[in-house]
């Protein structure tokens, strides 16, 4: 137990090193589809509109912003994504509110890092449950680079990555969340 500093550093540096090498590979990919930072897809106002909408306290979005993409509800219209990524939007929305609608790939970027440390950090806490005691070899440490890679690019985060839009920056946001939060039940239950 003296040496779990290291071997915990070790670890992480191991799969830092996957997730670095997955990290070109998804951005790549997701700017393979065109930057959405200078221009915007028109699916791209939905989550802007929506965070403009709770800063005025309201869930509802003009019809003319969701198109078919929305559903009405006692005369208004509402947007049946998440709000998670509306949520994400308004500190920008506030500042420079024209960027809103241009922030789908750096929200999934950012949606694909905390897929990735959660999925490290909830196999870190695995193998402190499986093997607390056991020396951090060579090999494994090989396993977990490689392992790590796998999921940042050999995964439906990969796919998703293909299509800047927010139907699967939405996917991308359910995908790392859910990494998050078996993560955190781990932690919990450890």
């Amino acid at each position: 137990t003296c040496a779990l500093p290291i071997y915990r550093a070790r670890y992480w540096r191991a799969a830092l090193i996957g997730a670095a090498i997955a990290g070109v590979l998804f951005l790549a990919m997701l700017l393979t589809s065109g930057s959405n930072v200078r221009g915007t897809s028109w699916t791209g106002e939905f989550y802007a509109a929506q965070a403009k909408a709770f800063l005025h306290g309201r869930w509802w979005i003009p019809q003319s912003t969701l198109g078919i993409e929305g559903f009405k509800h006692d005369g208004r219209w509402f947007m049946y994504y998440g709000p998670f990524p509306s949520l994400l939007r308004i500190p920008v929305v506030l500042v420079m509110p024209g960027l809103g609608a241009q922030m789908t790939q750096a929200s999934m970027a950012l949606a694909w890092i905390v897929a990735v440390v959660a999925s490290i950090d909830i196999s870190w806490r695995i193998r402190r449950i499986v093997r607390p005691d056991a020396a951090l070899r060579t090999a494994e440490c090989w396993i977990v680079g490689t392992a790590v890679l796998v999921v940042g690019a050999g995964s439906v985060l990969m796919f998703l990555a293909s299509q800047a839009w927010i139907y699967h920056e939405a996917e991308l946001w359910g995908c790392a969340l859910a990494i998050a939060s078996f993560d955190l039940i781990v932690a919990y239950l450890v």
